[in-house]
């Protein structure tokens, strides 16, 4: 986990349209939200907080800002970008390069989301991928 500690500001976004079609969003509501989107504005922070335990921020890449705290292999309960409660798991890939953001909407079992977090020459990748059961 220590190579992700850090500060990252965003450098751009690629297809996201797509992601939101695949989450079963509008057309008119898909673009409303990529026409808002700067990643420039987007700020995520991991860090550690000393008992085992991390938090992880992100501010300004979406309306709604996420500050977790959580334990690695532990699933914990709390709103997600979307304003929904999500069932969230944070741990690695089997390669141990990959920080893994597993999500389950409470209210929508059946729709589940993964984030790979994994750097690029010091820059933190964040790829979401759509699992549909």
């Amino acid at each position: 986990m220590e190579r992700f500690l850090g500060k990252y500001h965003g450098v751009g976004t690629e297809n996201m349209d797509e992601y939101f079609k695949a989450r079963g969003m509008v057309w008119p509501l898909r673009k409303m939200i990529l026409s808002m989107m700067d990643p420039k504005n987007a700020k995520r922070e991991f860090s550690e907080m000393g008992d085992g335990s991390f938090t992880y921020k992100d501010i300004g890449s979406t309306r709604t800002p996420v500050n977790w705290s959580f334990r690695l292999g532990e699933t914990f309960t709390s709103t997600s970008y979307d304003g929904k409660q999500h069932k969230i798991l944070f741990e690695f890939d089997p390669s141990g390069l990959k920080l893994l953001e597993k999500h389950e909407i409470v209210d929508e079992p059946e729709s589940q989301q993964i984030y790979e977090h994994y750097l690029d020459n010091g820059q933190l990748i964040w790829n979401a991928i759509i699992v549909v059961l």
